[in-house]
């Protein structure tokens, strides 16, 4: 692996050469491809924005209540909007974001649908603490709203961008995933490591706490023996 990341770091490996090489025997991989390079653009965009926050005119006041119940910032409206320009000039028959309670049907006909959280996390900007945008891109069936309760097998292509110190995509498609970091003076996402895995044995693990009222028994016995 680390063979690997130093190769792709001597050849300056772009997302979009990459995906030239990842799509062409996949299904609808010239639309896959399409899609996910409109996200990596729109997130290279949102990047910007959250950047200069105040400077461009983010104040972080809260602007209404999206499908969860979670209070919108000024900024999950704009990442909103954001992507879905994107998407809109790409072959998709309909966009589910949690910023909205139903999908935004674009093109009917089109190949693929794209569920998306724009921007999770934006109350951590409060903070100077990373946030990050979440997509799954899928095949449309017959009906586009049950499209988007098949499960995560069915996906073509999955994915999240962190924008940290680095803005770094990572991207799972074709059955392997791989990280790219944002060269902001190109504006492009050049590859930094491929086929990486979750290491069998590791002393971490991240779950959300607050939630623990929720939780199965199994659930909470599990993470009972990881904390022992």
């Amino acid at each position: 692996e680390g063979a690997d990341r130093g190769t792709a770091m001597d050849e300056r490996v772009t997302l979009r050469s990459r995906l030239d090489r990842s799509v062409q025997d996949a299904p609808n991989g010239p639309a896959v491809a399409a899609v996910i390079e409109a996200l990596a653009m729109a997130s290279i965009n949102l990047a910007d924005l959250i950047a200069d926050g105040p400077l461009a005119g983010i104040t972080g006041r809260h602007s209404g209540v999206n499908s969860d119940g979670d209070l919108q910032k000024d900024i999950d409206v704009a990442a909103d909007e954001m992507m879905r320009h994107a998407l809109r000039a790409t072959p998709v028959a309909a966009i589910l974001s949690e910023e909205a309670e139903l999908p935004e049907i674009l093109d009917a006909g089109a190949p693929l649908c794209v569920a998306i959280d724009p921007l999770d996390g934006s109350a951590n900007l409060e903070n100077n603490i990373s946030v990050g945008t979440i997509f799954s891109i899928r095949p449309r069936g017959n009906d586009v709203v049950s499209t988007f309760f098949e499960p995560g097998t069915a996906q073509r292509a999955a994915g999240f961008v962190v924008y940290g110190p680095q803005t770094t995509l990572v991207l799972a498609l074709n059955e392997r995933v791989d990280i790219f970091i944002l060269d902001r003076r190109a504006r492009e996402f050049l590859l930094t490591a491929q086929a990486v895995k979750i290491a069998p044995g590791t002393p971490e693990f991240a779950i959300n706490a607050s939630n623990r009222r929720h939780w199965h028994g199994p659930v909470r016995a599990y993470i009972d023996e990881c904390l022992a």
